[in-house]
């Protein structure tokens, strides 16, 4: 099992406060949607804690979320994935995880990127479909 550690929970946690500071701030939405924001960033890697590998994670999620709480988020599911429709609360959530490291910190796009390439490499998957992700939702060039 992956597992949820100390610095992913820390990473959940600020990705949940960055989603709630990006729909207040960037999309003005109203507090009930701000918090609704929070909790999907809060949401989002919840299946790592079952899941053997890295990538399996948003599937893992969704279907704990679902069959825990009987609520989907299609956003857990979606998140990261460059190919998927960008709906507002899928886009808020992306851009807060590309916004934190791997530690919690806020950081830039182009740090997190180089967080994650500096985990896993250049050619990996891991690492692509962020790059991908940020490109397409042009928060890189």
């Amino acid at each position: 099992m992956v597992g949820i550690s100390n610095d992913r929970m820390q990473h959940i946690l600020s990705v949940a406060r960055q989603c709630y500071h990006i729909a207040k701030s960037k999309y003005h939405l109203e507090e009930t949607d701000c918090r609704k924001a929070f909790m999907i960033g809060f949401l989002h890697d919840v299946g790592y804690e079952f899941s053997e590998y890295n990538l399996e994670h948003p599937e893992k999620g969704m279907s704990l979320v679902k069959e825990t709480l009987g609520i989907e988020l299609p956003e857990i599911l979606l998140h990261g994935d460059p190919d998927a429709e960008q709906t507002l609360f899928l886009s808020i959530l992306n851009e807060a995880d590309l916004t934190v490291d791997s530690k919690g910190n806020v950081v830039s796009v182009e740090e997190r990127l180089q967080d994650i390439v500096g985990r896993y490499s250049e050619d990996a998957l891991e690492y692509l479909k962020p790059l991908h992700l940020a490109k397409k939702l042009k928060l890189v060039e």
